[in-house]
């Protein structure tokens, strides 16, 4: 399960929570869908990449009327052995 997707079902509060820091998620809506992007370098803050669920929320595309399940997930970073 996505670390987003268990954040989401257990906070009532979970869009303000996690727009604020240190997450500093962007968060758009488009008819059921919701779009998640981090943010790199912002005026206001940037998001915290150490933290596995915010990493998890570049362009992940969630059904808000089918209890948040993914409809797109992209490809997670990962590295190579002693990187």
């Amino acid at each position: 399960m996505l670390k987003l997707h268990e954040f989401i079902t257990s906070n009532p509060d979970w869009e303000a929570r996690l727009a604020g820091l240190p997450y500093h998620i962007l968060i758009k809506r488009k008819d059921d869908f919701v779009l998640f992007k981090y943010v790199l370098r912002g005026t206001d803050g940037s998001s915290d990449l150490n933290i596995p669920m915010v990493r998890e929320c570049l362009g992940i595309i969630l059904d808000e009327n089918d209890g948040y399940r993914p409809v797109c997930v992209p490809f997670f970073k990962f590295g190579n052995y002693g990187e």
